[in-house]
């Protein structure tokens, strides 16, 4: 299987960056450590695709939305077989209600 390219929209860019500030007040280390390993994880995405289980929220679940974790946090994606691309489409804390997260409600 080839790598499929990672599309990260700015949404996810967005969610990214809000992690990685609140981070940094434990210090500018940690903070770069942890997005180091988000996006090693995404690239792990891009060449599993299927590695992600689909979300159980129906109209999410007909969306193709798939969900992986990464520590205390979500990543969710979809991906195109045909394009070979993985859309990151948002990256969450575990706990959030995906209704919300996706403006489902």
């Amino acid at each position: 299987m080839n790598n499929f390219k990672v599309i990260v929209t700015p949404v996810a860019k967005d969610d990214l960056a809000d992690i990685i500030a609140y981070l940094q007040d434990f210090g500018k280390g940690i903070a770069k450590r942890y997005r180091d390993e988000i996006m090693k994880k995404l690239r792990f995405i891009g060449k599993v695709p299927n590695v992600g289980a689909l979300v159980r929220v129906d109209e999410l679940r007909s969306e193709g939305i798939r969900w992986t974790n990464f520590k205390n946090y979500m990543i969710f994606y979809t991906f195109n077989e045909e394009k070979c691309e993985v859309i990151i489409r948002h990256i969450a804390y575990g706990k959030r209600d995906l209704n919300k997260l996706f403006g489902k409600d």
